[in-house]
């Protein structure tokens, strides 16, 4: 096996490890928004403010993203 195949091999071995943990995160942190807004937003904005402007960051660039043109 060559040193580029080896490579590969390793990188996606650590893209597959590093996507499961990235999964996990987002999960949890949805689940936790989900809860303080179900709690009427108040307990969210007031504990963690910064992850509230994260979030929104996070799904405008999806929106960013998606909405550029192809081609």
């Amino acid at each position: 096996m060559s040193l580029v195949a080896a490579l590969r091999l390793r990188l996606r071995a650590l893209l597959v490890v590093e996507s499961g943990q990235a999964m996990t995160e987002t999960a949890s942190l949805y689940f936790f928004i989900l809860v303080g807004v179900t709690s009427g937003g108040y307990v969210l904005t007031r504990f963690a403010p910064d992850v509230v402007s994260a979030v929104s960051v996070y799904v405008n660039s999806f929106y960013l993203v998606l909405g550029l043109p192809i081609g």
